[in-house]
């Protein structure tokens, strides 16, 4: 790889203290890196060979902002030195990946690179060449994604390794409170619903919904979306939540690890873990919210054809009605106007009208009237609500139920337009309501008590538009008659026409505004003049006193992007600058020699010219060839060469000279548009030196060269994106902990976006962090040749959605073992347990266990009657303690217990998987982990057992166990996980020897779990491949540094900067030989043995259609298959994901 200074690959020098586990280097002018990027150094002792690195920290250096220096003294006083971030740089850490030796074998860098050794920006066919698949014979590889930041290169991994060698998968999950409301359209209904997310989901999971769904979100370029839903998650609820409110009343409850949406410092919209928000953080919220795409309303309420006129009656009714009786609705109003009016809409709808005079009451009479406002609508002052499908309503119809409703309940204090209602629901969704018009509304919790009573008062909120009043009142003036329209417009007299709304102001703009502009080298005044705003209010903006409003954003940064075009256009003038800063006068006085000694008539040349002859005989001495006057001269000697046919000669002068007029020109013209002062380009004509012509080029191309066209052009990108986005900032101002309301919290994973609407009001939430990638791998496990075996130990039902892609989901109660396969011992434990025998209870633990060994030794099933009639036979018992036991080993209380349920089927787990590629074995059916902990034991025993029987008979057999929530099975010693007693039941012990012996003989473990820090270290420690997606805790961290194979400090810094469904891979599985940043694939759902993994499989394939085809050779004989309990899926379009608590 060849490259010279001038070469645009180079992006940075390698510093000194490089060594071969981290190379820093500096970063060129203009080029940037970031966390993750990949960049490629020279090997130092091999040429031609590259090495890959990857960028895994970067961190500005300013030597005058070092303590002790005096930048941190005038950054104290308000200030900064004159040269400012003019001496700042880059630094990046890279860590060394590694590079293919010459016999294609992938080798770590062995020795330090030199300094100044330049580091290379890859192309994406260099890439290529170094994420070049490992091919092994025996492999089954299967695509999980494709590398982050780099979509053509796909990352796959090989069951087969998986088979020998186990595979390790972690990460963090996050949730919201079940009571939570979100916005779901049903895509095909073409219904808008809103549902608590808790009811939503549930629903999913349960089966009692099935479509296909979409959701409000947040697209990547800013717009309010409504995008479809991928996958619902269920999680059980931790001891505490979050609850999160905002300035403008808008409040959400979410676990500490989940995130929201911010707008941070540097403009860019981020998630944030809940826990590490603060007051001063913005959150991101709907400016407006679009109607659904696939709307197919036919708006009716009950009987009635929903029309203008009835959803103003409607719009009364909620706002000071009450339902009289199933016919008969009333409107408490003494306005005049407002009576007239509905009487008016009374008659248009062919209602029967009746005002109450004395009592101020209007009455409204229609067929079942009543009853239908109050299904609609609500009853009672706490009780009101808006029907979810009002959002989809055309404005035609919105437009008059607000007109209505706030001629009814609404008012005019303090500029601001004010609703107060005892609802909450109510006031929620007229916000949403609002938000459909693009208008922002703020809500605030008020209590009102009365001055004459001990009453401790009622809450009731208040919904206010402030700002945007005026743009409801342009709204509402469609409404005939304009009678709240008439209202706003009386109340905003006096206020100016361009009025705004505080939350249309975008934070942090003005320092971007600032850094920008003095990067471009303007001044405010210059700014203040292109963009039409004041200086004085620019000034404020930079300073942070004020927040631009969009449409001014908008304007500085139209402005300021033209400034950049035409900095940009002075590239031609920069490069001539550069080439005149390489003049060399003693060169050009060398080349005139040469021509002379040449026979170049450089008298007739002169002369021709119009120079004195004597005063270039001077310059051929070396006398005054120092002056512009040589770069004149020669200049026109090469253009006179030229036609006198001297090409070659004219050519070598050429290079060695440029024309001085023309390099004052361009030179001036830069200065001009750079705003360098006059004097450091004042020249004296053709006497000036071309030393001093040389210094000032290079000031001019040193002052272009400093400004960061990249950074700038970025930093405009960012303002121009959140001048024009559909999204209002809103401000956090408090956090408090609260108890969740409901056993379980609530998640949806949603396509393209990753985020979605929820809370009071309407926040933007970040979906869930813990990638569905057993699910998809499964999926597209069946459909590879041959089917590897998958058995899914599925805590929480989380992959019932694999039955619509042909896995069989059984109920683990399927595999529950029957008594006589239980070890004594273990059973009579067992059998206390269930029967609730206290654990101090020696005696009667001890006499059930006698009871089991004589049933056993008789060679009797263990049924109810025979275990109450062996208490009998314990003759050396007295007869009380006989008594107590008979309160437990009674048949009446054995038979409750499905353990000694007599003729219970017990399904053999290898039988199963021999016919069906994937079982998924639920255990989330019932909540006993006495039975969940038994099953999961026996099933990894019997196939564990299975394999090596296969093995010594020489029959291939492969098989892969995937353990989801590793921590309840095996957990760590020392840590407290109260979900069972694994270790008495013996789940850890054979969990820990399968993923101890088992890979030898092709059965493979996937180990999941959100806390590392909780597994057993004997379990992690085995697995040779790892999937890391986004950790925080440090404990977790620490396990996956110290534990796993190919853990290391370098590893970790990576974890907590993942993004959704990113993951960190490496190990014998991966394809690519290094660790690799993998942005996993998520679908619309979420050598002791003889012979590979891959070809058992083929080979199992084979045996299951040989015995297929037999079986269908006897018609006369019954094929039986295994009651599978088959999960209700939700279809193809959407996965459904239930996990367990965080037991940190």
């Amino acid at each position: 790889m060849r490259a010279g200074p001038g070469d645009g690959r180079i992006i940075g020098f390698v510093m000194s203290g490089a060594d071969h586990t981290l190379i820093p280097f500096a970063l060129r002018v203009g080029k940037r890196v970031e966390v993750g990027d990949y960049v490629l150094i020279r090997h130092p002792h091999k040429p031609g060979k590259r090495v890959l690195a990857r960028v895994m920290l970067v961190r500005p250096y300013n030597p005058e902002m070092k303590a002790g220096r005096p930048g941190p003294h005038e950054a104290s006083r308000g200030g900064r030195v004159r040269y400012g971030t003019w001496i700042e740089y880059k630094v990046a850490y890279a860590e060394p990946l590694g590079y293919y030796d010459e016999k294609g074998r992938w080798r770590s860098l062995e020795c330090a690179p030199s300094s100044w050794e330049p580091v290379f920006e890859p192309t994406e066919e260099e890439l290529l060449e170094f994420f070049k698949p490992r091919s092994g014979k025996g492999g089954l590889l299967v695509k999980i994604g494709h590398v982050s930041k780099h979509e053509k290169i796909p990352v796959q991994i090989d069951l087969s390794e998986v088979a020998k060698g186990h595979m390790f998968i972690c990460g963090m999950t996050r949730s919201v409170d079940a009571d939570e409301p979100i916005l779901v359209s049903d895509a095909d209904a073409g219904l808008v619903v809103e549902y608590r997310i808790g009811e939503f989901v549930d629903a999913i999971i349960d089966g009692r919904l099935r479509g296909r769904y979409h959701t409000l979100a947040v697209s990547p370029d800013l717009r309010v979306v409504w995008a479809p839903v991928k996958a619902v998650l269920r999680h059980e609820a931790p001891e505490e939540l979050y609850l999160v409110r905002t300035r403008s009343g808008r409040s959400i409850r979410v676990t500490g690890d989940h995130s929201v949406l911010v707008l941070d410092e540097e403009l860019l919209v981020r998630s944030k873990e809940v826990r590490q928000l603060r007051p001063g953080d913005y959150l991101l919220v709907p400016r407006y919210i679009p109607r659904p795409p696939s709307s197919r309303l036919n708006p009716h309420l009950g009987p009635f054809e929903l029309t203008p006129e009835l959803a103003e009656l409607a719009g009364y009714y909620v706002a000071e009605g009450r339902v009289a009786s199933t016919g008969v609705i009333r409107i408490s109003n003494t306005n005049p106007e407002l009576v007239e009016r509905v009487r008016e809409l009374a008659h248009e709808l062919g209602f029967a009208f009746r005002y109450n005079e004395e009592r101020g009451f209007c009455s409204v009479r229609g067929p079942n009237l009543g009853r239908v406002f109050e299904e609609f609508f609500g009853s009672g002052a706490a009780g009101k609500k808006v029907p979810d499908f009002f959002l989809q309503l055309p404005d035609r119809l919105l437009l008059p139920f607000l007109s209505a409703y706030l001629a009814g309940d609404g008012g005019f204090e303090r500029g601001r337009v004010v609703a107060c209602t005892k609802s909450r629901l109510l006031a929620h969704r007229l916000a949403l309501l609002l938000k459909r018009l693009a208008v922002h509304s703020t809500l605030a919790a008020r209590l009102k008590k009365a001055l004459n009573s001990d009453h401790g008062g009622d809450l009731y909120w208040l919904i206010s538009v402030g700002h945007d009043a005026r743009r409801l009142a342009e709204l509402l003036r469609a409404v005939s008659p304009a009678l709240t329209a008439r209202r706003i417009e009386a109340g905003l007299r006096g206020k100016p026409a361009g009025w705004k709304s505080p939350y249309e102001a975008v934070p942090f703009a003005g320092k971007h505004i600032a850094r920008v502009r003095t990067m471009l080298r303007w001044r405010q005044a210059d700014l203040a003049a292109a963009s039409g705003l004041t200086q004085s209010a620019i000034s404020r903006i930079e300073l942070g006193q004020r927040r631009p409003f969009r449409e001014s954003l908008s304007r500085l940064v139209q402005a300021l992007r033209a400034r950049l075009a035409e900095l940009r256009g002075l590239e031609e003038d920069i490069a001539f600058l550069e080439r005149l800063t390489t003049i060399d006068e003693g060169a050009v006085l060398a080349a005139l020699r040469e021509l002379k000694d040449e026979g170049v008539p450089l008298r007739e040349a002169a002369e021709e010219l119009g120079w004195p002859w004597g005063t270039v005989k001077r310059w051929l001495r070396g006398v005054g060839h120092s002056s512009l006057r040589i770069l004149a001269f020669s200049s026109q000697l090469a253009t006179w060469l030229r036609s006198r046919g001297l090409e070659h000669q004219a050519v070598r002068l050429e290079e060695l000279t440029v024309n001085p007029d023309e390099a004052v020109s361009r030179m001036v013209r830069c200065a001009r548009v750079l705003g360098l002062q006059r004097h450091r380009v004042l020249l004296r004509g053709p006497t000036t030196r071309i030393s001093t012509l040389k210094r000032v080029a290079s000031r001019v191309v040193q002052a272009y060269r400093a400004i960061d066209m990249g950074l700038a052009e970025e930093l405009l990108r960012r303002l121009e994106l959140v001048a024009s986005s559909d999204l209002i900032f809103d401000e956090v101002v408090s956090m408090e902990v609260v108890e969740p309301t409901s056993p379980y919290v609530y998640d949806l994973s949603v396509e393209g976006c990753e985020n979605f609407l929820s809370g009071f009001g309407g926040i933007f939430v970040h979906n869930s962090g813990k990638s569905t990638f057993v699910v998809n791998l499964a999926i597209h496990a069946l459909s590879t040749r041959p089917r590897p075996r998958i058995i899914i130990i599925d805590r929480r039902g989380e992959y019932s959605v694999l039955s619509d892609y042909g896995a069989l989901v059984f109920d683990y109660r399927a595999f529950l073992p029957r008594p006589r396969d239980i070890e004594p011992g273990l059973l009579a434990e067992i059998l206390a347990d269930l029967l609730g025998v206290p654990g101090g209870d020696k005696t009667i633990r001890d006499y059930i266990g006698e009871v089991v060994q004589a049933v056993g030794k008789d060679g009797l099933d263990f049924t109810p009657e025979v275990l109450e009639n062996y208490v009998d036979k314990l003759t050396r018992a007295r007869e009380s303690t006989r008594e107590r036991l008979r309160l437990y080993l009674n048949k009446e209380r054995l038979e409750r217990l499905l353990l000694l349920e007599p003729g219970r089927k017990c399904h053999d787990i290898v039988d199963v998987i021999m016919k069906h590629p994937v079982v998924v074995v639920d255990l989330s059916t019932d909540p006993n982990t006495i039975y969940q902990q038994l099953t999961v034991s026996k099933l990894i025993r019997r196939v564990v057992h299975y394999a090596m029987e296969r093995a010594k008979a020489k029959e291939p057999f492969a098989a892969i166990f995937v353990v989801e929530e590793a921590q309840y099975i095996a957990p760590e010693k020392g840590m407290r996980i109260q979900v069972g007693a694994p270790e008495k039941l013996g789940a850890d012990k054979a969990l820990i020897e399968g993923v101890s012996q088992a890979g030898g003989y092709n059965v493979g473990f996937i180990i999941m779990t959100q806390r590392p820090a909780y597994v057993a270290k004997s379990v992690i420690s085995q697995c040779n491949t790892i999937l890391c997606f986004r950790l925080r805790n440090p404990n977790d961290q620490d396990t996956v540094a110290r534990y796993t194979e190919y853990g290391n400090e370098h590893l970790t810094t990576y974890l907590p900067g993942l993004a959704d469904f990113e993951g960190m891979l490496c190990g014998m599985a991966s394809t690519i030989p290094f660790p690799v940043m993998v942005q996993t694939h998520v679908r619309e759902y979420p050598r002791k043995a003889a012979v590979t993994a891959r070809e058992a499989w083929e080979y199992m394939d084979m045996e299951v259609g040989e015995a297929t085809s037999s079986r269908a050779e006897e018609p006369g004989e019954p094929q039986e298959e295994p009651e599978a309990s088959v999960a209700a899926g939700v279809g193809p379009a959407l996965e459904v994901v239930e996990q367990g608590q965080d037991s940190a």
